[in-house]
């Protein structure tokens, strides 16, 4: 049996608390990963995954086009609209569509447009927060 503390465990959240709490710290928005100052709760600094809600508002700067080197992203639009390039195509995204991008795909999801109030679940699979690069 692994030898593992009770408070590492498991955590049980909830999106919109712990985005308030993500604010706090740099990179509002990631839940879940291995980042070096987590104050949401210890058993969620994990290098397994990352996890991210974000809802995007017209005063927040577009992310920069990225490179992930060995993560895997998954981004599930729960409401709004996105239009965006992945690997140099126009891709339009609603609610209830996802994106599975592998590592070594150029990608911007907002390049194009983002709806306001838009709300993203992003999942990177394993967390290492220095595994992208910008173009």
């Amino acid at each position: 049996m692994i030898n593992i503390p009770e408070s590492k465990l498991y955590y049980v959240g909830n999106l919109d608390k712990d985005l308030e709490k993500s604010k706090l710290v740099e990179g509002p928005g990631w839940l879940i990963g291995n980042f070096q100052k987590f104050k949401i709760d210890d058993a969620v600094k994990t290098s397994a995954l990352e996890l991210k809600y974000w809802i995007f508002d017209k005063k927040d700067k577009p992310h920069k086009t990225k490179v992930q080197v060995s993560a895997t992203e998954l981004n599930i639009i729960l409401r709004g609209k996105v239009v965006g390039r992945v690997n140099g195509k126009e891709i339009t995204l609603g609610e209830k569509d996802y994106i599975l991008i592998n590592p070594h795909v150029e990608n911007n999801l907002e390049e194009i447009f983002i709806e306001d109030g838009t709300a993203v679940l992003t999942v990177k699979v394993p967390s290492d927060p220095s595994d992208k690069y910008e173009k």
